[in-house]
């Protein structure tokens, strides 16, 4: 699944890569949680929405499987016709490790700037968004068995026209501190590494 992420990205960068004008409210973070603004991208424009669907339960939709999403009676239209792009510069997931969860870090090996494949709905109060997630790939699937659905930006334009789900891009994952555990944390040092001089783990998928 994918329930942290980062966007350390300037609005300058997400306008020249991703050739959107960029919301004035918008400003890195990293430590970005469910129920939070986030930054959405849909073709040639970019908003903030609220991340997490609300379907009349009692908790939030925040992630969807990719390959039931078309079955999804609230998500078939959106994965049809209501797509959007999350930029990101990584994401965090934990691993259960005896008494403790333990955080890593996953981002691109080959771009400090990607995109988290997501759906987009429009509600009385805004826009809502859920991101897809797909079958992890080892040794990711060590840490879960979920990872979101990764897009590089020389995907983009075929995810947001409907196309198939492009092949996930290459990755690193490295261990950082328990302080991304708690939401109140946002700043640059949640995404070094513990241990600095150690071998990062590499996903190699090309």
């Amino acid at each position: 699944m994918c329930g942290r992420f980062c966007i350390a990205a300037s609005p300058g960068d997400i306008e020249t890569r991703f050739g959107v004008s960029v919301p004035p409210e918008y400003r890195p973070r990293y430590n970005i949680a469910p129920g939070q603004m986030i930054l959405a991208v849909t073709g040639s424009s970019s908003h903030m929405v609220e991340w997490g669907l609300h379907t009349g339960g009692v908790k939030r939709v925040i992630n969807t499987r990719v390959e039931s999403a078309h079955e999804h009676p609230v998500l078939k239209e959106l994965f049809t016709s209501h797509r959007c792009l999350i930029p990101a510069s990584g994401y965090y997931e934990w691993k259960q490790e005896r008494v403790r969860c333990v955080p890593y870090y996953f981002s691109s090996k080959s771009d400090p700037l990607f995109a988290l494949a997501g759906l987009l709905r429009h509600c009385s109060s805004g826009c809502e968004a859920v991101i897809l997630t797909t079958g992890a790939m080892p040794p990711y699937s060590e840490v879960h068995n979920r990872m979101p659905v990764l897009i590089s930006l020389s995907d983009r334009r075929g995810y947001l026209s409907g196309g198939d789900i492009p092949p996930s891009i290459g990755l690193q994952m490295y261990q950082v501190s328990s302080r991304v555990n708690q939401v109140a944390n946002d700043d640059p040092s949640l995404i070094e590494p513990v241990n600095p001089g150690s071998e990062q783990i590499r996903l190699d998928t090309d």
